[in-house]
Order: structure tokens, then C-alpha cells, then sequence
């Protein structure tokens, strides 16, 4: 592709066709400079989107949000959802970056603008929370995370308030929360689980058994209520109860965690991530509870 008789060069169909096999080898500064030439010369959305795709690939953000302006307002009327949702996470993305150069007050500002426009999506209040975090601002902190379970769901709110609440030395906060989120859903055994292992975070064990029994009768299958069973029997020096446990949990490490799965493409990490690393798409981590049960995602 680098060596085109230059009388097909100057073809939009085989400038386009460069271009897609430059982004395809990842040279994307090199297709940015002949996508700019063609959107200067042929103005069309397909153009315009695979610049766009560049720009982001290119972490050019700023560059990719002016074009996404133009991309929604030519799309059916400015009312495809997709392309609404991929300019909130470009501005996501802006937000980040202006955080990252130091410049907080302008990401709040970004931040606190996505979360008023697109209220089921995670990321913009984690990263708003972490901000305010940093900056000495805890009730604001709290009051974000909080809304943000309130407006998605996603239990990845309920464990950084369990990290701050316990960094903090004020475990009855979280204990409070949790046992709301019990009593609300009563019949979920997967609130029971989740209960139960902060329970045993804080060596209460005798009400982590207690809510590990109750996830049990209610019918849970999972590898980590048999994990975190075992690590009652472990802490309770019940030694060989807790290996038979441990082994029956496919010999998984000791640990009071409970990972997250892509919802797309299953993949499983200790950690919230707020794009899966494996199929790329965004906010789809959700708790891995290995149950039959919904409604925990």
C-alpha cells in the first residue's frame, strides 16, 4: 500500500482503501494526514467517521469529539444512539486527560456535564468520585458513588464505598449499606454472598456464617461461596473442612474478593476495568456471582 502508482493516489476510492490498511497496521498519525486531505476535499460521513476512528485510536480526543459533532448532527437527525453514546465516551475520555494534566476543576466540569446526560453510565461517576477523592472532598465523594449505584445498578459502586468506608475506619457505614441492600432484596442470595464476605473482611465471622448459610438455602451455586466457606473453616482453624473447600472451589487462591466478568466476552478480572481489555467494549464489567439469579449486574 505504501507504493500506489501515484495516478490511483489521487482516487478517493483508493486513498480510502490506504487508509483502512494504514489503520489496520496501526499507522494512524500517517492515515490522519490523508483522511484530512480527503474530508477537505470530499466531505462525507464515511470519511468523517473513519478520521473520528483514527483521532481515538490516535488518543486525539479533542480532534475526535469536533468531528463526532459533526458525524451526530448527519446521522439520521443527531438521534443514533450508538453514535450519542460513543461522543459521551469521547468527552469521558477529554475529562480524564484534563484530570491527568492537573487541570481537576475543568475535568469536575466535563464530569459532572455526562453524568446529568447519560445517567446509566459508569465510568463518569467513578472517575468524578476518585477525583473528589484526591482533592480532600469525601461527602462529595460519597453522595457521587452513591448516585451512581442509584442510577446504574453496578454493584462496582457499593465495593469502593466499602474500600473508602474501611480506609476511613468507619466500617458501620458500609455494614449499614449492606444490610439495606439485604433487606431490599431479601430473595437474591447473591446480596446474601456479597454480605457475607465483607462480614469476613472484618473477621466477623459469626455473621458472615450466618449470611453465607442464608445465600446457600437460597439456592446459590458458586465457586466463591464454597471459597469464601472455607475461609471460615481456615480462619477457624478447621483446617481440613477448609482444604476440601478450597479444592472444590478448583483450588482457587484465598481471597475475601469476588472478580468481575466482561458481560460481552466473559473475560474475568480482579479488578473493575472500565473497557474490557479483550473485546474492547466499554462499562460491561459486572459481578461475577456464578449463579443462575439475575439482577446483581
Amino acid at each position: 500500500v505504501d507504493n500506489l502508482p501515484a495516478g490511483l493516489e489521487s482516487e478517493l476510492e483508493m486513498l480510502l482503501l490506504k487508509v483502512k490498511a494504514l489503520m489496520a497496521k496501526q499507522s494512524y498519525e500517517r492515515a490522519i494526514d490523508i483522511l484530512k486531505i480527503i474530508n477537505e476535499q470530499e466531505t462525507c460521513t464515511e470519511t468523517k467517521i473513519l478520521l473520528r476512528n483514527a483521532y481515538i485510536e490516535f488518543q486525539k480526543w479533542e480532534k475526535a469529539a469536533e468531528l463526532q459533532k459533526e458525524i451526530v448532527t448527519s446521522t439520521k437527525k443527531g438521534t443514533d444512539k450508538k453514535e450519542l453514546h460513543l461522543a459521551i465516551k469521547i468527552n469521558y475520555e477529554i475529562a480524564k486527560e484534563l484530570e491527568e494534566n492537573g487541570k481537576r476543576d475543568e475535568a469536575v466540569k466535563r464530569l459532572t456535564e455526562l453524568v446529568k446526560k447519560e445517567k446509566n453510565f459508569a465510568p463518569p461517576y467513578i472517575a468524578l468520585g476518585n477525583i473528589y477523592l484526591k482533592m480532600g472532598k469525601s461527602k462529595e465523594t460519597v453522595t457521587t458513588w452513591k448516585t451512581g449505584f442509584e442510577e446504574t445498578s453496578n454493584l462496582v459502586f457499593i465495593f469502593l464505598l466499602e474500600d473508602y468506608y474501611l480506609e476511613e475506619e468507619d466500617p458501620q457505614s458500609i455494614i449499614t449499606i449492606y444490610r439495606n441492600l439485604v433487606n431490599d432484596n431479601s430473595n437474591n442470595p447473591g446480596f446474601h454472598l456479597l454480605a457475607g464476605k465483607l462480614y469476613l473482611r472484618l473477621e466477623m465471622t459469626d455473621e458472615a456464617v450466618i449470611s453465607l448459610k442464608r445465600a446457600e438455602e437460597l439456592g446459590l451455586e458458586s465457586d466463591n461461596l464454597t471459597k469464601l466457606t472455607g475461609e471460615i473453616s481456615f480462619r477457624k482453624e478447621y483446617y481440613k473442612d477448609a482444604a476440601r473447600k478450597f479444592k472444590k472451589a478448583l483450588n482457587l487462591k484465598r481471597a475475601v474478593r469476588i472478580p468481575f466478568r466482561c458481560s460481552s466476552c466473559s473475560t474475568v478480572s480482579d479488578e473493575w476495568e472500565e473497557t474490557c481489555p479483550k473485546c474492547g467494549r466499554w462499562d460491561s464489567f459486572v459481578i461475577d456471582i456464578d449463579t443462575v439469579h439475575s439482577g446483581l449486574s
